[in-house]
């Protein structure tokens, strides 16, 4: 059974020479505006030094996967919610992910069919990150992600 799901993942998983963006801020830049949905506000917060920065293009899919399916289940899932918050931070040798929204504290995905949250967590580990989600500080749905980053000195191989 694991090398099946093994095998499932990878068949599920994009090819990074596929994304059409190139920095962190792309990614955020693209997702928000994608994300449309009248009486929803999207505030986003990218640190100015990860914005632009070069990073491997299995982080650059790993961050889009993350701020997706929060964003999706926000849509889904969150009753009432009017606002999301999406913060990207550097965060002691990797990058933080967090997207919160001000909906009900019920569950954000089922993890029953084995993608959603589950499948992102899964996604998390094959790049050396963690996630984490449950109910946020006052209220709603907080997804929490941390994604290792190269050194700089690491990074003279990654075109930016």
């Amino acid at each position: 059974m694991t090398s099946m799901r093994a095998m499932v993942g990878t068949l599920r998983e994009e090819t990074p020479s596929a994304l059409p963006y190139r920095t962190i801020g792309e990614v955020v830049a693209a997702l928000t505006d994608s994300f449309a949905d009248p009486g929803m506000t999207v505030v986003c917060s990218v640190d100015a030094g990860l914005a632009h920065r070069a990073v491997p293009a299995n982080t650059l899919v790993a961050v889009h996967h993350t701020i997706q399916e929060a964003l999706t289940n926000v849509m889904r899932h969150a009753a009432g919610a009017t606002r999301v918050e999406i913060g990207v931070r550097p965060l002691a040798g990797s990058v933080e992910i967090t997207v919160t929204d001000d909906g009900g504290n019920a569950p954000a995905a089922s993890t029953a069919a084995g993608f959603g949250l589950r499948g992102l967590g899964e996604r998390m580990e094959t790049v050396g990150g963690s996630l984490a989600a449950g109910p946020g500080p006052h209220g709603g749905w907080r997804v929490t992600a941390a994604l290792p980053l190269p050194s700089r000195s690491r990074l003279r191989s990654y075109v930016a």
